[in-house]
């Protein structure tokens, strides 16, 4: 379960992180979310609902290949404009079945703590990522587009708060109640 969640890890870092050499990234989303596909069928056998998502994983592949050759944030174009939305709008649906996934882990190692964090995470990440997408189809509207880098930047916060939290459900381990014995008296 460690190597599948580490591939999941690594997949996001990719994702993520975008260094881009002659027009061309590196760190292409597409060999991360080939990471994630493999993580999530690693799950698969324990965790059902991690072959969707590595299903799903695997069309992000496809869909994200033009984002290897195209940086999107510096391509000021409807059509760009329209394909960023969409596949922040499919990022948004993978990481939604992902922590699903994660959610199914921290209940079966009974771990209070991380059950917590999981769900303060999936809220605020999943609240803020739709408000985020609500905004950008207003944002061609904005006569000031500085809000834009607030809410990059918030973004950016979010993504590495979900990697972190993988990061620490990769290292946890199941919390096993010692029953209790009833000591005799004597």
């Amino acid at each position: 379960m460690k190597s599948a969640l580490n591939l999941i890890f690594w997949g996001y870092l990719f994702v993520l992180l975008q260094f881009n050499i002659e027009m061309i990234d590196i760190l292409p989303d597409p060999i991360g979310y080939c990471l994630i596909a493999s993580g999530c069928f690693g799950l698969r056998e324990h965790y059902p609902i991690a072959q969707k998502a590595g299903i799903f994983a695997v069309g992000m592949i496809f869909v994200s290949i033009p984002t290897t050759f195209v940086n999107l944030d510096g391509v000021i174009s409807f059509g760009w404009g329209i394909y960023s939305a969409g596949l922040l709008f499919l990022k948004l649906i993978l990481a939604y079945a992902v922590f699903l996934i994660l959610k199914r882990i921290v209940e079966d190692y009974e771990h209070t703590a991380l059950i917590n964090r999981t769900n303060t995470v999936f809220t605020f990440y999943m609240t803020f990522n739709l408000l985020s997408l609500a905004f950008l189809s207003f944002s061609m509207n904005m006569p000031s587009h500085s809000w834009l880098a607030v809410v990059a930047i918030l973004t950016f916060i979010m993504e590495i708060i979900f990697i972190v939290l993988i990061r620490a459900i990769r290292n946890a381990e199941p919390v096993h109640a010692e029953p209790i014995i009833d000591a005799p008296i004597n």
